[in-house]
C-alpha cells in the first residue's frame, strides 16, 4: 500500500473537520430552534390560560351579580309573604270579633 502525500492527508483532515463542523453547527441551530419553538409554545399556552382566567373572572362577577339580585328578590318576597300573613291575622281577628263589614283594608303592597 502506498502512503498518501502529506497534502492529501491535510485535505482529508480539513474536509473531515468541515463535515463535523457542519453537523455540530446544524445540531446547535436545531437545538436553538427547538428551544425557541418550545418557548413560543409555552408563551402561547400562558396567553390561553390568562384569557381563560379573565373569562372565568368575568363569569364569576356576573354570577355574583345574579346571586345578589336573587337574594334581594328573595328578601322582598319574604317581606311580602310576612305582610300577607299579618293581614290574614288581622282579617281572622276581625271575623272572630264578629265585627261588621267592611274588613280592614289590605296593607300597601300586600
Amino acid at each position: 500500500m502506498t502512503a498518501l502525500p502529506p497534502a492529501a492527508i491535510a485535505t482529508i483532515v480539513a474536509a473531515a473537520i468541515g463535515v463535523v463542523g457542519v453537523i455540530v453547527g446544524a445540531a446547535l441551530v436545531h437545538s436553538r430552534e427547538t428551544k425557541r419553538d418550545r418557548a413560543s409554545a409555552i408563551m402561547q399556552h400562558v396567553e390561553i390560560l390568562q384569557t381563560r382566567l379573565r373569562d372565568s373572572e368575568t363569569r364569576q362577577a356576573s354570577m355574583q351579580g345574579e346571586i345578589d339580585r336573587l337574594w334581594t328578590a328573595r328578601r322582598a318576597d319574604a317581606v311580602l309573604i310576612r305582610a300577607q300573613g299579618d293581614h290574614i291575622d288581622v282579617l281572622e281577628a276581625h271575623i272572630w270579633a264578629r265585627r261588621e263589614p267592611p274588613p280592614p283594608a289590605r296593607p300597601q303592597g300586600a
